[in-house]
């Protein structure tokens, strides 16, 4: 008979500091192929795991999302330059079970934790969010809608958005000027 766990794994996301964190440990190679392709195209599992090395061009510098996966989407995505430069130097097809393995074993001793590959793809919501990108367009990067982003993806430091907002707040208030009449 299997048991389960009751404990699950918090559904966090991955901030850039983190992500660069990642792509430090593993620089190159097929772990930071995964990493990298997670982080920054937010793709789910199935279509990262049909992602052959023809499907990045670099003359256009996007990669192919195929239809004979489970999501069946078949577009071409932007890439970003750090994700260009891992693929420029060469990869193979990816398989994240034992990536994910090698990354667990590499981040013992570090204070970098394991959220699993979704919290990449809920990063890149919260990232491009944080960095002032609507909702709406940034749904159109996760292939979603807006409402299930904001729903399933945005993570946010609540402690930390509300300083921030008072923060804001607070600096607007000060540098209101008075017309007293």
């Amino acid at each position: 008979m299997l048991f389960r766990s009751t404990e699950h794994r918090a559904n966090g996301a991955y901030d850039l500091n983190e992500i660069k964190q990642f792509l430090t440990l593993f620089p190159a190679g097929d772990i930071a192929v995964a990493i990298a392709i997670n982080a920054f195209l937010a793709l789910r599992k199935p279509e990262v795991e049909a992602l052959l090395p023809g499907d990045f061009d670099p003359t256009t510098n996007r990669v192919r999302i195929h239809t004979h996966t489970k999501t069946g989407n078949d577009e071409w995505l932007p890439t970003v330059a750090p994700l260009r430069t891992i693929l420029a130097d060469g990869w193979n097809q990816i398989h994240l079970r034992p990536a994910e393995y090698a990354i667990v074993k590499a981040l013992k001793g570090t204070t970098l934790k394991w959220r699993g590959w979704y919290a990449f793809r809920r990063g890149m919501l919260t990232n491009l969010w944080k960095l002032g990108v609507p909702v709406e367009e940034a749904a159109l990067i996760l292939r979603n809608s807006p409402e299930v982003c904001r729903k399933h993806y945005l993570r946010l430091d609540t402690t930390a958005s509300k300083q921030s907002a008072m923060d804001t707040l607070e600096k607007a208030y000060e540098d209101q000027t008075i017309h007293i009449q």
